[in-house]
Protein backbone atom coordinates (compact mmCIF):
# COMPACT_ATOMS: atom_id res chain seq x y z
CA UNK A 1 0.00 0.00 0.00
CA UNK A 2 1.45 3.79 -1.07
CA UNK A 3 1.48 6.56 1.00
CA UNK A 4 -1.28 8.12 -1.03
CA UNK A 5 -3.63 4.92 -0.62
CA UNK A 6 -2.99 4.72 3.17
CA UNK A 7 -4.28 8.57 2.93
CA UNK A 8 -7.69 7.67 2.18
CA UNK A 9 -8.11 4.47 3.89
CA UNK A 10 -7.73 3.39 7.79
CA UNK A 11 -4.51 1.49 7.24
CA UNK A 12 -0.45 2.84 7.53
CA UNK A 13 1.86 2.51 4.53
CA UNK A 14 3.15 -0.64 3.90
CA UNK A 15 6.32 -1.65 1.52
CA UNK A 16 6.08 -5.61 1.79
CA UNK A 17 9.20 -8.03 0.69
CA UNK A 18 9.38 -10.88 -0.70
CA UNK A 19 9.55 -14.49 0.17
CA UNK A 20 7.20 -17.14 1.79
CA UNK A 21 3.74 -15.92 2.74
CA UNK A 22 2.48 -18.60 4.79
CA UNK A 23 3.27 -22.36 6.43
CA UNK A 24 0.54 -24.62 7.17
CA UNK A 25 -0.24 -28.44 7.30
CA UNK A 26 -3.29 -30.13 5.74
CA UNK A 27 -4.98 -33.54 6.12
CA UNK A 28 -7.54 -35.00 3.96
CA UNK A 29 -9.32 -37.68 4.06
CA UNK A 30 -11.98 -39.53 1.94
CA UNK A 31 -14.50 -42.43 3.20
CA UNK A 32 -15.90 -44.90 -0.11
CA UNK A 33 -20.02 -45.09 0.14
CA UNK A 34 -20.54 -46.50 -2.23
CA UNK A 35 -18.46 -47.58 -5.46
CA UNK A 36 -19.47 -44.12 -6.96
CA UNK A 37 -19.94 -41.75 -3.84
CA UNK A 38 -17.67 -40.81 -1.06
CA UNK A 39 -17.62 -38.28 1.71
CA UNK A 40 -14.58 -35.99 1.62
CA UNK A 41 -13.03 -33.95 4.74
CA UNK A 42 -10.39 -31.56 4.68
CA UNK A 43 -8.49 -29.68 8.06
CA UNK A 44 -5.97 -27.07 7.23
CA UNK A 45 -4.12 -25.05 9.46
CA UNK A 46 -1.79 -22.27 8.54
CA UNK A 47 0.74 -19.80 9.73
CA UNK A 48 1.54 -16.12 8.06
CA UNK A 49 5.33 -15.57 8.15
CA UNK A 50 7.81 -12.34 8.04
CA UNK A 51 6.13 -9.14 5.87
CA UNK A 52 2.69 -10.61 5.79
CA UNK A 53 2.46 -11.21 8.93
CA UNK A 54 3.54 -7.92 9.77
CA UNK A 55 1.26 -5.49 7.72
CA UNK A 56 -1.18 -3.57 9.04
CA UNK A 57 -3.99 -5.38 6.91
CA UNK A 58 -3.51 -8.99 8.45
CA UNK A 59 -5.91 -8.90 11.61
CA UNK A 60 -5.05 -12.80 12.31
CA UNK A 61 -1.36 -14.56 12.51
CA UNK A 62 -3.27 -18.08 12.01
CA UNK A 63 -6.33 -19.51 10.36
CA UNK A 64 -7.88 -22.99 10.70
CA UNK A 65 -10.11 -24.12 7.77
CA UNK A 66 -12.36 -26.98 7.69
CA UNK A 67 -13.85 -28.78 4.13
CA UNK A 68 -16.57 -31.44 3.83
CA UNK A 69 -18.19 -32.89 0.80
CA UNK A 70 -19.40 -35.76 -1.13
CA UNK A 71 -17.56 -36.77 -4.33
CA UNK A 72 -19.63 -38.52 -7.21
CA UNK A 73 -17.85 -40.78 -9.29
CA UNK A 74 -19.08 -40.90 -13.46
Amino acid sequence: MSAQDALTSSFAAYDAGSGFERMGIELQASFELTSRTALFLGVEHSQLLSDAKDSPISFEDSQTEISTGVLFRF
